[in-house]
């Protein structure tokens, strides 16, 4: 099970302004909306695979993560272009 990761900001340009300085940009809220996404680029999110799942969201992610494309390894950070997750076993 992939567990997203979101950062929130306090406006969507305080965070662009973070994800264009980020390793890892990706998908953030505003004010701890869990329910109102923004991707990397500043666009709301709406009716993705991802808001539909279990989800834990935390305001801040651990500063190492890895990349992980194929063989997800359980309780690590990752990142796939467009959301920092951890991994789970169902």
């Amino acid at each position: 099970m992939k567990q997203i990761i979101l950062m929130s900001f306090n406006s969507v340009n305080e965070g662009l302004n973070f994800m264009n300085n980020f390793q890892y940009p990706s998908a953030f809220t505003i004010n701890r909306d869990w329910y109102v996404w923004y991707d990397k680029n500043g666009n709301k999110l709406e009716n993705i695979d991802e808001q539909r799942l279990a989800n834990i969201m935390l305001s801040h992610p651990e500063p190492y993560m890895y990349c992980l494309t194929d063989n997800f390894v359980d309780n690590e950070y990752c990142y796939d272009g467009n959301f920092v997750f951890v991994t789970r076993k169902k």
